[in-house]
C-alpha cells in the first residue's frame, strides 16, 4: 500500500512537471510570435527605405541629365543617397540579426520540448528522486533562492545570470534537467557527483 501511494505521488509529480514544461513551451511560442510581428515591422521599414532609395536614384538621374544642373544639388543628392544607402545596409543587417536570433529561440524551444519529453519518459521512481534530492539540498526546492555568491534557482546556477528564467519553476526545471543531461549524462550521475562533492 505504501509503495502504491509513493508511486501515485511520483506519477502526480511527473504530470505536474510535464504540464509546467508545456506551459513554458506555450510562453516561448508567444515570444516567437511577438518576434515575428517585430520582424514584419522591420521588413516594412526596409521596404520603405528601399522605395525612398529608388526615388532618390530617379531624382538624381533626372537632375544629372539636365545640362544646367547645379553641382551643389548633385552633391546634396549624393549625400542623401549615401545616408539612405547606409540606413538600408543597417536595416538589412538588423533584419538578418533578428532572423538569426529567432532561429536560436526556435532551437531553444525544440531543446526544451525535447527535455520535457525525456523527463516525461524517464522513470519517476529514479530520476525524480535524484533531481529532487539535489534541488532540496541546493535551494530547499525554492526557485527564488539566491546564495551569498549569487548562485540562484532551484539548482543554484553559478553565476546566477546564466539561468534564463526568473522564478518560473518549470523553466528552471527544464534548464537544470538539460544541464544535468549535458554535464553528467543523467540525473543519477549528477546525484552521485553531488553526494561525493556536495555541489554539482
Amino acid at each position: 500500500m505504501k509503495r502504491q501511494i509513493t508511486n501515485a505521488l511520483l506519477a502526480v509529480t511527473l504530470i505536474g512537471f510535464t504540464v509546467l514544461g508545456i506551459a513554458n513551451i506555450t510562453k516561448t511560442n508567444h515570444k516567437l510570435k511577438t518576434q515575428d510581428i517585430k520582424l514584419q515591422s522591420k521588413q516594412s521599414d526596409l521596404q520603405l527605405l528601399e522605395l525612398k532609395f529608388t526615388k532618390l536614384n530617379i531624382d538624381l538621374e533626372r537632375e544629372q541629365g539636365q545640362k544646367t544642373l547645379d553641382q551643389q544639388k548633385i552633391d546634396d543628392l549624393q549625400k542623401q543617397k549615401d545616408v539612405l544607402q547606409k540606413q538600408l545596409d543597417d536595416a538589412q543587417h538588423q533584419l538578418q540579426a533578428k532572423l538569426y536570433n529567432q532561429q536560436l529561440e526556435r532551437e531553444k524551444l525544440n531543446q526544451v520540448a525535447q527535455n520535457v519529453s525525456i523527463a516525461a519518459s524517464a522513470s519517476a521512481s529514479s530520476n525524480d528522486f535524484y533531481k529532487m534530492y539535489i534541488y532540496q539540498h541546493e535551494s530547499s526546492n525554492n526557485p527564488s533562492a539566491v546564495n551569498s555568491i549569487g548562485c540562484r534557482g532551484i539548482g543554484q546556477a553559478c553565476p546566477g545570470s546564466k539561468l534564463p528564467c526568473d522564478a518560473d519553476y518549470a523553466c528552471q526545471d527544464a534548464w537544470f534537467t538539460n544541464y544535468a543531461m549535458v554535464r553528467y549524462g543523467s540525473w543519477y550521475n549528477a546525484y552521485i557527483f553531488w553526494l561525493n562533492n556536495h555541489w554539482w
